[in-house]
């Protein structure tokens, strides 16, 4: 039976979700007018009646199931007909809201497939997703990645839609088992290994013909590659194509058989190779940052053996230590003759001592055995040991030294030549030892010293000089002895001994013959040094007493020097450090006469008075002081000081000179009370100082500019905070002259204007400023800030180095060199200019000043220009170099290319003129080139 009634129904469409899973959401029924817009033959569902069935109109018509009431269920609606034939275009089913539109359920657990389909076309069986997956009518499912939880079995699993992540042909028999069990994992091969979630291959291997194999692995956990045989025991000691790991070319020429690539700049401590020793946990053999090599090795084993060839070691160093008790570095040489078996050399200048030394051999332990060996038991004419030092100045030849206490069988230098008779019989220059120095003039062929506090009756030396035939002139002493006893015990000891007993003859026995004798008879030194205890030096050096009364007449000292060009009469140096006066004269009876007479009537470029003072320090002394409390002040002449001179050519009417002056003040005034005063007024207004002469001249040729002493020739030093200006220089009346100049001709490593202040005090203070009287034109602040304000349209910054002709070939190197080590996110030059305003400006310009060209520059919107000196060659030039070593190129030229360009280069040909003659592309490194078709 029919019944109509009109309902409004709302019905999601039937979809399926990505996993292919049909969904039928549940229908909601409203009561209303039935809707205009549902067409003939749809499906609609009532809560209160059943389903309804539209079949034209309005008119709906109820399906029965034989009883008078409306169906209810589905099952009573399909009861009578469980095949759902559809014809048009098929069943459309929406749904809007969250919720499934297909639910399957199968409560029966026996066989049977929740959905069976049959499709004898030729489409997909299921299409999802605009087509992004689907399942074909022949079985092969496409998909953009597949995840399972559980098996997938089958004979083919294909995949055919580009970028898709898996493709696999095969079955279990020996091809492809995917998810054999709940795992998910793969396994190829004959095996029956199941690796949980990884790729287990056994039996047949996998092999990759004319392919590449790329791992790629982002986990820090785990091995990207790895190979485990914990069987193999001799399988590699030797043979062909045998090891664990084998990798094989008999073809390789210029290649690498294995290449371990890392980033040296973000390697910070790992390895290119590590060999790892299992049992020990620890490194055997590593290749570290910046190819370092590190091999444990085995105490007395060989572990690095060369069987032929060289070892060349470049700026390296060999550190060898040893810790068996065995030869440590042995070398063995029978076959050279004239070669040298082990050279040590360097041209550097070298300034090495002590363990330092170019050659430092140190046997710390060493105690009765030998510290260096030499044995040539068929030396006969040869040289045992030859040391040569043709540039020896000051230096030793040889030194021994020792700190330890040498008995009586000890010795320094111990030289055995027992069965010696004859050494030293045929005259000078010979002997058991031999030193023979012929061109000596001022330097010491013996230099002895002992600080023994036992040498009593011993002598330090005995000398004995007979010359006798044609000599030169002698001009040193003979010997030069040195004596100087500290008494470090606590008691009392008497010394009554002689410094030196000297006996000098001159004697001329020939009437022809000439001799002129200088220097010295005696020479005399008194040195006492008190450090501890107590010690009282009364003696005196050279004492001359002249005891009587009137009728004493004559000098003390006379002393009568008729040279006329070097040499002193009376030459004194003193040591002293409390004493009243080095020299002291006293004379208080005289009155209107002079203590003091020095005429030097006859004084031309000598000197009529001088002091000097070149060792001590003075402290609170002075070299030369004049004090007196009687100048008149008043209205007569007298003067505490009085330089007179009238000379009109004088070098210096005043000349102070302190060579060795270290620590102390050369010209010092204390001037506390001055206040609008001068403390050093120098005038001079009249005739005008010609070139080379100065008013104020300062000179210095040892001021110490380095360490933490910072001597300064001229310093200047203010200690008020809120001082105007240090130092003014105002030169208003100049015009085309020179303000300030500075010249350090001979300047090398040193600082022509050093500028120094505290870093963290310097904020918005400045370093240097330029000044124009309206603004600042030019400044250097903190951290080397510098502000240049021009508004001139002339050149800001003009560097010039036109004769460097190697300068910055060097890595890392310029003319002008810009270096930001420590840059990581910055940048190392940024040049701002106005796109809107630049029309046929520069970012950058390079110019041939030869050529009078522009050869290449970076011109309006980062536009490149090169190769702008370089006209057109013919087979080809370079333009463009990329890569290390110009790896790549892009060259240009008239012509088919000729040029040899690395494998890869681009050539562009100028003329061109057809779709294979415009661009080539080198194929062997060589002058092999392949022309590229272009479309017209």
């Amino acid at each position: 039976m029919a019944v109509t009634r009109n309902i409004r129904e709302y019905v999601p469409a039937v979809r399926a979700n990505d996993a292919g899973v049909l969904l039928v959401p549940s229908l909601q029924l409203v009561p209303a007018a039935i809707p205009v817009n549902i067409a003939n033959g749809s499906l609609w569902y009532e809560t209160a009646i059943g389903f309804r069935f539209r079949v034209e109109g309005t008119t709906f018509t109820i399906p029965t199931s034989g009883g008078a009431g409306g169906v209810t269920t589905w099952e009573d609606l399909m009861s009578g007909d469980t095949t759902f034939a559809i014809t048009g275009t098929g069943l459309t089913i929406t749904q809007s809201t969250a919720n499934a539109v297909f639910t399957f359920n199968k409560t029966n657990v026996g066989a049977g497939a929740i959905i069976a389909i049959t499709n004898s076309g030729t489409g997909d069986d299921i299409t999802g997703n605009a087509s992004n997956w689907s399942v074909s009518a022949a079985g092969a499912a496409t998909v953009a990645s597949l995840v399972s939880n559980g098996a997938i079995t089958g004979t083919s699993i294909a995949d055919v839609t580009a970028g898709a992540t898996l493709q696999v042909d095969g079955n279990a028999a020996g091809g492809v088992d995917i998810g054999s069990v709940s795992t998910g994992a793969i396994t190829l091969g004959r095996a029956t290994t199941i690796t949980t979630g990884g790729l287990t291959v056994s039996d047949t291997g996998i092999t990759v013909s004319d392919g590449i194999t790329d791992l790629i692995d982002n986990s820090n956990v785990l091995s990207g590659f790895r190979l485990t045989n914990n069987t193999v025991t001799t399988f590699g000691a030797g043979g062909l194509n045998t090891g664990v790991a084998l990798l094989r070319s008999t073809s390789l020429t210029t290649g690498s058989l294995l290449s371990l690539q890392l980033t040296e700049t973000a390697l910070a401590g790992g390895f290119y190779l590590r060999c790892f020793d299992v049992t020990d946990g620890a490194n055997v053999f590593t290749l570290g940052e910046n190819g370092a090599v590190v091999i444990t090795g085995a105490g007395g084993s060989d572990v690095f053996t060369i069987t032929a060839g060289d070892v060349v070691l470049s700026d390296s160093s060999l550190l060898i230590t040893d810790a068996d008790n065995a030869v440590t570095f042995s070398v063995t040489n029978n076959t050279a003759t004239t070669a040298n078996v082990v050279a040590f050399q360097g041209s550097g200048v070298f300034t090495g001592t002590g363990t330092n030394a170019f050659v430092s051999i140190e046997p710390s332990g060493l105690t009765t055995g030998t510290c260096f060996d030499i044995v040539s038991a068929s030396l006969t004419t040869g040289n045992g040991a030859v040391f040569t030092l043709n540039g020896m100045t000051t230096g030793i030849a040889c030194q021994l030294s020792s700190t330890g206490t040498i008995l009586t069988t000890g010795a320094m230098l111990d030289i055995v030549a027992d069965s010696a008779t004859t050494a030293g019989a045929g005259g000078a220059g010979r002997g058991l030892v031999r030193v023979s120095a012929d061109a000596l003039t001022t330097g010491v062929i013996f230099d002895l010293s002992s600080t023994s506090v036992n040498l009593a009756a011993g002598l330090l030396a005995d000398f004995d000089h007979t010359a006798s035939g044609t000599i030169v002139a002698k001009t040193a002493q003979l010997v030069n002895v040195t004596a100087s006893r500290t008494n470090t015990a606590a008691a009392a000891i008497s010394d009554d001994y002689d410094a030196v007993s000297i006996t000098r003859t001159n004697v001329v026995n020939n009437a022809g013959g000439t001799l002129n004798a200088a220097g010295s008879s005696l020479r005399i030194e008194s040195i006492s040094t008190q450090t501890a205890g107590t010690l009282e030096d009364t003696a005196i050096g050279l004492e001359i007493v002249f005891t009587g009364g009137a009728e004493s007449q004559g000098n003390a000292i006379d002393i009568t020097h008729t040279g006329t060009t070097v040499g002193r009469a009376i030459n004194i140096a003193a040591s002293q450090t409390t004493r009243d006066g080095v020299v002291q004269v006293t004379g208080n009876a005289v009155d209107s006469g002079r203590l003091i007479v020095a005429d030097c009537n006859g004084l031309t470029s000598g000197i009529g008075l001088e002091v000097t003072h070149t060792t001590s320090v003075i402290t609170t002394g002075s070299v030369v002081r004049i004090t007196s409390t009687g100048i008149d002040t008043g209205t007569g002449q007298g003067t505490l000081l009085d330089l007179v001179s009238s000379g009109t050519t004088a070098a210096e009417v005043v000349s102070l000179v302190a060579d060795a002056l270290a620590t102390g003040i050369g010209f010092f005034a204390s001037l506390d009370g001055l206040t609008t005063g001068e403390g050093m007024f120098l005038e001079h207004t009249t005739s005008v100082i010609a070139d080379g002469g100065s008013l104020f001249r300062l000179r210095s040729t040892g001021i110490d500019t380095g360490g933490a002493t910072n001597g300064t020739v001229f310093d200047l030093i203010s200690t008020a905070q809120v001082a105007g200006v240090v130092a003014l220089l105002t030169p208003s009346a100049l015009t085309t002259g020179t303000a300030l100049r500075v010249v350090a001709d001979a300047l090398t490593t040193g600082i022509i204007l050093d500028l120094e202040t505290s870093a963290a005090g310097l904020t918005t203070g400045l370093y240097l400023r330029c000044f124009n009287g309206a603004a600042v034109d030019f400044s250097i602040g903190a951290d080397a800030a510098i502000v240049q304000n021009s508004g001139l349209n002339t050149t800001v910054y003009s560097l010039l180095a036109d004769t460097a002709t190697t300068l910055g070939a060097g890595v890392n190197d310029g003319i002008f060199n810009l270096s930001g080590d420590g840059l990581t996110t910055g940048t190392a030059l940024n040049i701002g200019l106005t796109e809107g305003t630049l029309t046929t400006g520069r970012y950058l310009k390079c110019w041939d000043v030869t050529a009078g060209v522009e050869v290449a520059a970076i011109e309006e919107d980062g536009e490149v220009f090169v190769a702008g000196g370089r006209a057109t060659t013919a087979g080809g030039a370079d333009a463009i170099n990329i890569g290390t070593s110009a790896a790549i190129k892009v060259a240009w030229g008239s012509g088919a290319p000729t040029y040899t360009a690395p494998q890869g280069s681009l050539y562009l040909r100028t003329d061109g003129s057809s779709t294979s003659t415009r661009l080539y592309v080198n194929t062997d490194g060589a002058g092999t080139w392949t022309n590229v078709t272009t479309a017209a």
